[in-house]
């Protein structure tokens, strides 16, 4: 009979526990959360860290400045100010975009260079020749490591096997990817930029935007 009891009350207590759970759920207001409009809820962080491009995905938002653009590289590279005296400064040309991100860690040992904003530019190269006496679409794919398909597009030709002497032929080449900064405001800045970089044994090219 001691027993019966004993499980009665263990029982009675559950029960008055869950009638308190559901009770604090469904009537606690300093709990609840209600929503009075449609704006999402934002939160201001104290110390928010540095924001950076991730590299598998077009742009990125700033999660606590609403008026943030999304910016892709592409968008950053095309805000060259084309006008006179201004510059753009060329670090290094790679054909691997992983060489060109190590060689940015590099530059940013210097201190000078790590308060510029550095980007990788991918430059599409193509090269020109003129069809010569016994020449074939597939002799000059194999000359220069493409397809003939490849070939064909880029030129518009719609039979390979027909093309006519001192034609002239544009061929893909692969890739290249430059470290660039844009928009540096007078030549002397670019100057004293590119000294530091010669001095520290890297190269570096001034061009006008």
């Amino acid at each position: 009979m001691n027993l019966i009891k004993y499980i009665k009350y263990v029982l009675l207590i559950l029960i008055i526990f869950v009638f308190f759970l559901i009770y604090k759920i469904l009537f606690d207001e300093n709990e609840v959360l209600i929503l009075t409009n449609n704006n999402p809820i934002k939160e201001q962080p104290i110390n928010p860290p540095e924001m950076k491009d991730p590299e598998i995905t077009p742009c990125v938002y700033s999660l606590w400045n609403e008026n943030t653009p999304c910016q892709s590289t592409e968008d950053l590279l095309n805000a060259r100010k084309e006008k006179k005296g201004f510059f753009t400064i060329r670090y290094a040309t790679f054909e691997n975009y992983k060489d060109a991100q190590l060689h940015i860690k590099k530059l940013k040992t210097l201190n000078e260079i790590n308060k510029l904003r550095l980007e990788i530019e991918t430059i599409q190269q193509e090269k020109s020749i003129r069809i010569k006496k016994g020449d074939t679409l597939s002799r000059i794919a194999a000359l220069y490591g493409v397809s003939i398909d490849d070939l064909a597009f880029f030129n518009s030709i719609k039979d390979p096997s027909r093309i006519t002497l001192n034609q002239k032929l544009l061929i893909p080449m692969k890739e290249k990817h430059r470290i660039i900064s844009i928009n540096i405001d007078g030549y002397k800045e670019a100057k004293k930029i590119c000294d530091i970089l010669i001095d520290n044994q890297f190269t570096c090219l001034i061009k006008s935007q």
